[in-house]
Formats: structure tokens, C-alpha cells, sequence
């Protein structure tokens, strides 16, 4: 299974969530681009906007999520989304990691 990854994606944290620009139509390290406005399940997505950790659910189907998404936004550019982190250990721990900037 190959995942990707993206750095430098994130705007704003808060005690409670984050801002995060969490794709861009950049070619990224497989030599693929996700074009924004190509997106056409954004309203599906909101009907249970679940975030987890490094796409953790393609590989562990018992994954927990960390968060919600409460705004998903797609631009020409980019996608931008709001979330709010679940008030798990493990979602806790993710937020420190967060915003202390080690991840």
C-alpha cells in the first residue's frame, strides 16, 4: 500500500481544532495530482466527516478517528478544511504533537 503525504498544511491550531490546507493539485512523490474541483462527494463527506491520524483507516480498518471535519472548502487551488479533535487520549496526544509543531 503506498500513502502519501503533506507537509506544511496547516494554518491555525486551537486548543479545540485546526485549519489545514489538506490538498493541492500539485503532482506529488507517485506522480499523481488531485485536482480540487474534481471533488464530487464534499456534501457526502460532511454526513460523517470523520479525521484520522495519517489515513490510519487504509490500513488498520479498527482505527479510531481523531477528529471531525467541520468545514471542508474546495478553492481552484487547494482544499481547505476546519476540524475539531475528538476528545480521546489518543486525538489529545495528536493535538500536542500539533501544536508544538512536531508534526
Amino acid at each position: 500500500m503506498s500513502l502519501k503525504y503533506m507537509t506544511g498544511g496547516v494554518k491555525a491550531v486551537s486548543s479545540g481544532g485546526f485549519d489545514a490546507v489538506i490538498s493541492t493539485p500539485k503532482v506529488d512523490l507517485d506522480m499523481e495530482v488531485v485536482l480540487p474541483k474534481g471533488i464530487i462527494n464534499r456534501d457526502e463527506y460532511l454526513t460523517n466527516p470523520l479525521v484520522y491520524w495519517s489515513h490510519e483507516w487504509a490500513y488498520n480498518p479498527s482505527a479510531e478517528p481523531i477528529g471531525k471535519a467541520t468545514r471542508l472548502d474546495i478553492l481552484d487551488d487547494r482544499i481547505e478544511s476546519s476540524a475539531e479533535y475528538a476528545p480521546t487520549p489518543k486525538a489529545q496526544n495528536v493535538r500536542a504533537l500539533v501544536s508544538g509543531g512536531f508534526v
